[in-house]
């Protein structure tokens, strides 16, 4: 992808309500760190909304040491970097 400059200018975006996500790997680089790709979700019934927000939160250095095989952990901890709260 070539990139063209152009002077900065701020853009403000229309704010949405996401209700649901779902998490992939998106890079993982062994006992350092990993990236997930987080798909953000307007509504729960993705077939009739299908717009999402996509967002990417890298859990490294301590955070990754404790992670371990406790997935719970991991989506806990996605939650808090994107200012979520997990519903039962």
């Amino acid at each position: 992808m070539n990139y063209i400059a152009i002077s900065p200018k701020t853009i403000i975006t229309t704010a949405v309500d996401v209700q649901s996500m779902s998490i992939e790997v998106h890079s993982i680089q062994l006992n350092s760190n990993i990236t997930f790709k987080i798909t953000l979700y307007k509504k729960e019934d993705l077939n009739l909304y299908p717009e999402t927000i996509t967002q990417y939160v890298k859990i490294e250095g301590e955070e990754y040491a404790q992670w371990g095989n406790d997935d719970a952990y991991v989506i806990q901890k996605i939650c808090e970097k994107l200012g979520v709260t997990l519903t039962t």
